[in-house]
């Protein structure tokens, strides 16, 4: 199974469904994350896919600002490498960021 486009920006926009009032793009881009890494239907290859795309939706509100998009890049590396369960998942995540921030 793949995660589509659509599944993607159904992810996106479920913090308004458990209860936050105003949409905050990291937290919308963590739950994704979180719920993609919690997909066990997804092979490791559609997973990284997948997070490949949340996190270049995420990266969009930054649109030509390089400082801007590195310190949400950061952000996200921050928040990844601070969690107590870090498996090949958030190891491919955090390999993607660096690929990001060095481009």
């Amino acid at each position: 199974m793949q995660w589509e486009e659509s599944q993607v920006e159904l992810l996106w926009h479920l913090s308004p469904l458990h209860g936050y009032t105003a949409m905050d793009s990291f937290t919308d881009c963590m739950d994704a994350l979180r719920a993609i890494s919690a997909d066990a239907s997804l092979d490791p290859t559609n997973q990284f896919l997948a997070a490949e795309r949340v996190i270049t939706r995420y990266l969009e509100q930054a649109g030509s600002n390089i400082r801007k998009r590195r310190s949400m890049l950061s952000k996200l590396n921050s928040e990844i490498a601070a969690m107590d369960e870090v498996g090949d998942f958030w190891s491919k995540v955090r390999e993607i960021i660096a690929q990001l921030r060095s481009s």
